[in-house]
């Protein structure tokens, strides 16, 4: 369930402040009524239309570029794209305004604009998409795919995985803060978002995005809490089923008992939060959950 209270907000503006375009490009492209067939030649232009070239670095238009711009222009804005589990319908415009809730078409926008070789900047997009991506679960694999595909495309997946302190990692920090948090407090929306920051996170390890190492501290963190709810427990199925190698073998090197001991751990009526409450899909993947670790060791 999305927060009513947290609801991204993007616009045409945040784009171009990310990629540190002059304003008065912004005010001259508003003031024309540019349509989106327009889209493309204002990127095209980015790189000569700058009076500081220094600034924003933006080079030519390039084969990729051209090519993920047909994706962005060629959608039909009057059509309903959702998909059960996906963003809301699209809203019928037709100009490139776009102050709505589309977050997916936004973000196609500040993916394909960027295609810069400046690793600061693209930090700083990485930095606009992660307040936004714990809206939504289905927000946040979107977003988190979206950024392996930006990765890929302009060649930053070395300097990123080799950083460990770039951006991305930091959800690492922001996910230990946020379990501490939890267990201080009884289970409630503020704790989907919780989820869905870990959502976000998975779905860039599964792009190989991350480290195993980074990946294997969240996963021991969970398991070190003496709470068990349902919130914690979806965090560490989530990350248990992630299917990649290189996560079961980080995990088993640093040890799967304390991981088991929290699954099996009831509290002092014998049951687990999801047991009183008859959650039969918590029960579920509680047991799935177990079975699947159990099968590691014996790989």
């Amino acid at each position: 369930m999305q927060n009513p209270t947290y609801q991204p907000v993007f616009t045409l503006h945040t784009i171009f402040n990310i990629i540190d375009l002059p304003p008065h490009l912004l005010d001259n492209f508003l003031n024309q009524k540019a349509r989106r067939t327009d889209l493309r030649l204002c990127c095209q232009a980015f790189s000569t239309v700058s009076p500081d070239r220094k600034s924003t670095q933006l080079p030519a238009a390039t084969t990729a570029m051209n090519a993920a711009w047909d994706r962005v222009i060629s959608t039909d804005l009057s059509r309903d794209r959702r998909r059960p589990g996906e963003t809301a319908a699209r809203p019928a415009i037709d100009c490139v305004n776009l102050q709505y809730n589309d977050p997916r078409l936004i973000a196609e926008v500040l993916k394909d604009l960027w295609v810069g070789g400046d690793d600061e900047k693209f930090e700083a997009m990485l930095r606009a998409f992660e307040p936004h991506v714990d809206c939504t679960a289905s927000f946040a694999r979107c977003m988190a795919q979206l950024v392996a595909e930006s990765i890929d495309m302009h060649g930053h997946r070395a300097v990123v995985r080799g950083v460990s302190a770039s951006v991305v990692f930091r959800s690492t920090e922001v996910i230990d803060a946020e379990v501490k948090r939890h267990v201080e407090k009884p289970c409630s929306p503020f704790n989907e978002r919780f989820y869905n920051r870990l959502v976000f996170f998975a779905t860039l390890y599964s792009k190989g995005v991350a480290f195993p190492d980074d990946y294997t501290q969240v996963f021991i963190s969970l398991a070190q809490t003496k709470r068990s709810c349902v919130c914690l427990l979806k965090a560490i199925h989530l990350i248990a089923g992630s299917g990649d190698r290189r996560v079961v073998e980080a995990l088993l090197k640093n040890g799967v008992d304390p991981i088991l001991d929290h699954l099996l751990r009831a509290d002092r009526r014998g049951k687990r939060d999801w047991e009183l409450k008859g959650d039969k899909a918590a029960i579920a993947m509680h047991k799935q959950t177990i079975e699947r670790i159990q099968s590691w060791q014996s790989v």
